[in-house]
């Protein structure tokens, strides 16, 4: 085996690029006949070739060329094999070595190229892949969180948690924006409200966090586990970017008892996080335009207002 990796290191880690060569005649998944130990020993070749290779982590873009043998085309098939059970055979085999700790397993490639060309040279025939991440995360070390409220603002965030990078703006569809959470001092914080309407979307920033900040951040939420009192708490959801891939994240959501059937109005200074940080993460006008029209009161605790206003001017 052929196999070329390079790096690129981001704040979430290192990104491995990979490309790699698996020698010799590619089967279908499903070849029958006097050629069916050729077609099991292929697989084999697969998983050897790639058992040492990198995990794929997340979402990626694959491209494979097949160099076929000769003997591939013929009068019957005169543009070599079908693509479709030679990339079957592949992707199940790939399932057991570099995507084999990626959720959904080949269900992570979110764009496929595939090409076949006859082999000139019996030793060129084989099959050449390319594996390029379109974002890598360390879940060992790393999660992604979608911030639809206040910490769509990144000093507000960045003042709670230390180790954020931004990820890209998306949306949680079938939810709906509220202001109808509960403060104690009785004005309202964002809130999302599940519609189950496609029509309903929520767009946010994901962010991407260490996850020894996960506990400053439920303490900002006020998440407490296993206690009746939280004002929040965690709930995963699939989330889309601007170009229709999809994220796996973490939210937060009211809990029950601590939310209004009506919207409150909210602080100036809360205000100033959620237009700012979605005008400053370049969110759809629509949605900026929603929040614009928010009830806004003022906060008679000075102090409290001067402190969130001086972190809701920072921006960077």
């Amino acid at each position: 085996m052929i196999a070329n990796l390079y790096m690129i290191t981001t704040k979430s880690g290192p990104e491995v690029h990979m490309e790699f060569f698996i020698p010799g005649p590619p089967y279908p998944k499903h070849k029958v006949g006097n050629r069916k130990d050729e077609a099991e020993k292929w697989s084999g070749s697969i998983i050897l070739c790639t058992k040492d290779l990198p995990k794929v982590r997340g979402p990626c873009v694959m491209r494979i060329d097949y160099q076929l043998p000769p003997d591939r085309f013929t009068l019957g098939s005169p543009y070599g094999s079908d693509l479709d059970n030679l990339t079957k055979r592949l992707l199940d085999s790939l399932s057991s070595t570099i995507l084999e700790d990626v959720d959904s397993k080949d269900g992570c490639i979110c764009k496929i190229e595939i090409g076949k060309i006859a082999a000139s040279d019996p030793e060129t025939i084989g099959t050449r892949v390319a594996v390029e991440p379109i974002y890598e995360l360390d879940k060992n070390e790393r999660f992604l969180y979608f911030a639809y409220g206040s910490n769509m603002h990144y000093a507000r965030l960045e003042d709670r948690v230390k180790s954020l990078e931004k990820m890209c703006v998306a949306y949680l569809p079938g939810y709906r924006l509220r202001t109808n959470k509960q403060s104690d001092d009785g004005s309202g914080k964002a809130n999302i409200e599940q519609s189950r309407l496609n029509s309903d979307v929520v767009w946010g920033v994901v962010w991407s966090i260490t996850k020894s900040d996960r506990c400053k951040l439920d303490k900002a939420e006020g998440y407490y586990e296993n206690r009746h009192n939280s004002h929040y708490k965690p709930i995963g959801v699939i989330v889309f970017d601007e170009d229709g891939l999809s994220w796996k994240a973490l939210t937060y959501i009211a809990c029950e008892g601590r939310t209004s059937s009506a919207d409150l109005p909210i602080y100036n200074w809360y205000y100033q996080y959620l237009i700012r940080g979605a005008s400053g993460n370049n969110l759809p006008l629509k949605s900026q335009a929603m929040i614009s029209r928010f009830q806004k009161i003022e906060d008679l605790d000075i102090q409290r207002n001067n402190e969130n206003m001086k972190i809701a001017d920072i921006w960077p």
